[in-house]
């Protein structure tokens, strides 16, 4: 499913993605397992890709420019994880995560993104960080909005 943002949308985005990155330098933020990636770009393009999904699926979003890294990213379950390109490892998920939330991989650099598919954390969770590959998610056909 593809979704291409306004560019007033990906200012929104932006905006919640640049006050996230300052909170987290300003707490002291580091990298969980290791990575290294550019903050401020992870901020800003990981903001608007929840953007493209509650968009994508019509659900709300509040842009809560404070990353809690608990609570949903979209509507009352929905975690995003965006990945600049298919490249890269596929859907994170970490031992700390909400096994009851639903998990939505979103590939592309703004304004255009991609939902590639999505899982239920308790379908792949470990007691360790795992990669879910883009053939073990599922489709966005299979999605259900009721929950």
């Amino acid at each position: 499913m593809n979704i291409r943002l306004s560019w007033e949308e990906v200012l929104c985005g932006a905006q919640v993605g640049l006050r996230r990155e300052v909170k987290a330098l300003a707490r002291g933020h580091e990298d969980a397992y290791g990575w290294k990636r550019d903050g401020w770009r992870q901020h800003i393009e990981g903001a608007c890709a929840e953007l493209a999904v509650s968009r994508a699926l019509d659900l709300s979003w509040s842009g809560i420019p404070l990353a809690t890294w608990h609570g949903p990213d979209v509507g009352a379950d929905i975690q995003v994880r965006y990945r600049p390109n298919p490249d890269q490892p596929d859907l994170g998920l970490r031992p700390t995560d909400d096994p009851s939330h639903r998990y939505i991989l979103v590939h592309g650099s703004l304004p255009d993104y991609e939902l590639v598919g999505w899982c239920y954390g308790h379908e792949h969770m470990t007691d360790t960080l795992q990669f879910v590959t883009e053939g073990d998610l599922h489709g966005f056909e299979e999605w259900r909005d009721d929950e």
